[in-house]
């Protein structure tokens, strides 16, 4: 009985062994190895049937119930069929007085095993350690009550020559035997998986028409590359192993490490990597932490952006020409009106001189002539008037073009913004005509500010340019001024505010509004609602960039039909500013007879300067550039007192040129002048502390003030520059 109990483990071993290869080479969910498998147990149970321990002449028992319900429990009925009809009919064959018995046993263990199957693919825990032990006494408990059938045995025979082993010994082998099954089925579902992983890294890694990489995130080395980085870089996959991602990044290494460290999460970032021909190409790297082999790592996506930036760089120069296009139209538009202005009325005035000579050589009436020249005065007066507004509107299209360009030069004063706009209100008055009432609130405690003039003015003319525009039929703007504070818990319900104390400027009109798209991109340069050719797109533009050059904020207000309210906040100073009183108007100007070198390359610009110093007294000693200039300064015996220099000349700009005749004479003045500035006579565009710069255009007036304000000072010199 040891031998056959030793027979039948051997044989369920190599059941087992068997399955778990032939699962290796047939998938265990197709028909071909069902058919397989069955055959397989068909085989085992053959064996064990021939191998049985003989209880009578007839009677045998042996491993075929474990064989069988195995069958059907992991196979399936297609897979139990084929031992189960093999079995039967070679017990069948072999015959005895045990063989109905035997092969009742046979069908019944099938049949159980099948049931079970189904059901444990419904519920896992069927294949459970107890419900194995379960399933298998439950089936040699059928056994052992079968047995009672047999002629001449008797239950108490029975039980003391098959109990044991049937209750016993037969269960726990099925239940060991069933527990080897699912080891392996577990273990080739592990293997299988690993195979699919590693098949799934061959087609999303290797074979992926992506650029891809793993990098080691401690030590930069290149783990792995896929074929299309061998193609894309020029090395082979091999060559790039034993690479690290500073040979192909260009960064410095410290950047490099950076980005290595700082990849806790998916994120991407742009580079410039190698090739193994030496060209450098744009790439944008598109990472992720995984974990490889164990270890962790970076899997990198390479996309070369080379195209992309060159297509790029396509559609801004495409934007740049368009919105060049779209300024130099409205430029064009405004500077032919100021030039149509001055040319037109210009012309009016040659007409106004033949008049009036014509009238001196044929005029009889002495009453008539003194009533039409003082008509023509006037006349000539208002033309005159109507050529300077021209003038100082294109001077101020100028400077908006420069403050733009960030080529406007600020000097900041103590202002009292109600000073200021007063100062503007004829002129505004004037850009709104008639059908526009302008009423001015200012505030009853007005702070100061420290501000660029100027700049407010050019501030208060575009707001009151596009508020008439927006008031075709007529209506009223506003302006108001008045001292605001914002505290933290404002700032922190209104993101765009800063805490501090400032004088709000706010210029609002009742003109058709803005929807909010509109809204979204007033402040943008070249934006406008004008039709083609009647606006720049700058004003707006240029009054943001102002705001935030004084470190001011600006906010808008405005709904279709209800008007706009542009309110601006500039910075409060505690210093105090001059009173309007303390304020000349029109300071009567003062000439002089000190001697003055002008070095101007604009020949025009030059005599029109050295005519107006010469008128006021001045010697102006003339030359047009700075190495002129430093000649004649050598060359001149007599004193000079101030040096007035553009600043950009050829050959010499002024700032050299001071520099030189300083070493000549520290203690002589500068005025500079420039329409706009390159050199190094200001700070971010803000003119240094005791340098005085006279922007042009400059009216006569200002020029013989700032001359004779040099002079005056003569004791105070400039910081270097």
């Amino acid at each position: 009985m040891i031998i056959q109990l030793i027979n039948n483990v051997s044989l369920l071993v190599m059941l087992a062994v068997g399955l778990q290869m032939l699962s290796r080479y047939v998938a265990d969910e197709s028909f071909s190895f069902k058919i397989l498998a069955g055959l397989l147990y068909a085989f085992v149970g053959i064996i064990a049937i021939s191998t049985p321990y003989e209880l009578q002449p007839g009677i045998i028992f042996d491993g075929r119930t474990i064989v069988l319900t195995m069958a059907g429990l992991f196979g399936g009925p297609i897979t139990v069929a084929i031992p189960g009809v093999i079995c039967a009919g070679y017990r069948a064959y072999l015959g005895g007085v045990g063989a109905p018995v035997g092969v009742v046993t046979i069908l019944v263990a099938g049949a159980v095993g099948a049931t079970t199957h189904y059901m444990g693919r419904s519920n896992p825990k069927w294949f459970r350690p107890f419900r194995l032990w379960l399933l298998g006494f439950f089936v040699h408990g059928i056994m052992v009550f079968l047995f009672f059938f047999i002629p001449d045995m008797t239950p108490g025979m029975v039980m003391r020559e098959l109990g044991f082993n049937f209750l016993v010994i037969h269960p726990l082998a099925f239940l060991i035997l069933a527990l080897v099954i699912l080891e392996g089925e577990k273990r080739l579902a592990a293997e299988r998986a690993l195979q699919q992983s590693e098949q799934d890294y061959r087609n999303l890694f290797q074979n992926h028409s992506a650029v891809k990489l793993l990098i080691d995130p401690k030590s930069g080395a290149i783990r792995d590359a896929n074929k299309s980085a061998a193609q894309y870089y020029g090395w082979s996959r091999k060559e790039l192993r034993t690479m690290t991602i500073h040979d192909l990044d260009t960064a410095p290494a410290d950047q490099i490490w950076r980005h290595l460290q700082d990849m806790d999460s998916d994120c991407h970032l742009e580079a410039r990597h190698r090739h193994a021909d030496g060209q450098v190409h744009d790439v944008r790297i598109f990472h992720s932490n995984i974990t490889f082999r164990s270890k962790p790592c970076l899997h990198a996506i390479v996309l070369d952006a080379s195209k992309e930036r060159l297509l790029e760089e396509q559609l801004r120069q495409a934007q740049k020409m368009e919105a060049i296009g779209h300024l130099a139209g409205g430029i064009a538009h405004d500077f032919n009106n100021s030039l149509q202005t001055t040319l037109g009325y210009t012309q009016l005035l040659k007409e106004l001189d033949i008049r009036a000579a014509n009238l001196r050589d044929h005029s009889d009436n002495q009453s008539a002539f003194l009533k039409e020249i003082t008509d023509l005065e006037q006349s000539q007066q208002h033309y005159l008037d109507q050529i300077n507004q021209s003038c100082v509107y294109a001077a101020s299209l100028t400077r908006q073009l420069l403050t733009f360009s960030k080529r406007q030069i600020m000097q900041p004063t103590l202002l009292n913004i109600n000073h200021v706009t007063e100062h503007m209100l004829k002129m505004l008055r004037h850009f709104l005509g008639e059908q526009i009432q302008l009423d001015f609130l200012p505030t009853s405690q007005p702070g100061s500010i420290h501000a660029d003039s100027g700049m407010i003015e050019q501030v208060l003319m575009n707001l009151t340019i596009n508020a008439r525009d927006a008031m075709p039929e007529g209506g009223t703007l506003t302006i108001e001024t008045r001292p605001i504070s914002f505290d933290a818990a404002y700032c922190a319900a209104h993101p765009w505010a800063k805490p501090g104390n400032y004088i709000l400027l706010r210029v609002s009109d009742t003109g058709c509004g803005m929807d909010q798209d509109t809204k979204d991109h007033i402040f943008e340069p070249f934006f406008t609602t004008k039709a083609p050719g009647k606006g720049t797109g700058l004003g707006l533009a240029t009054v943001y960039g102002i705001v935030k050059q004084h470190k001011g904020l600006i906010q808008v207000y405005s709904e279709p039909g209800f008007g706009a309210a542009f309110n601006i906040y500039f910075p409060m100073t505690d210093a105090k500013a001059p009173e309007a009183s303390e304020i000349e108007e029109n300071p009567e100007v003062q000439g002089g007879t000190e001697t003055i070198l002008l070095a101007e390359d604009n020949e025009m610009v030059r005599k029109l300067a050295a005519h107006i110093l010469e008128n006021a007294g001045y010697t102006v000693l003339k030359t047009a550039n700075g190495v002129e200039a430093v000649t004649c300064f050598e060359a001149h015996n007599a004193p000079i007192h101030l040096l007035f220099f553009d600043v950009v000349m050829p050959e010499m700009n002024g700032r050299d040129a001071y520099a030189r005749i300083q070493t000549l004479n520290p203690g002589v003045p500068v005025l500079y002048t420039s329409g706009y500035n390159e050199t190094a006579i200001h700070n971010d565009f803000v003119v240094h502390e005791g340098v005085h710069l006279l922007q042009k255009p400059y009216p006569p007036r200002q020029l013989l003030q700032m001359v004779r304000q040099c002079l005056d000072n003569a004791q105070t010199q400039p910081e270097s520059v």
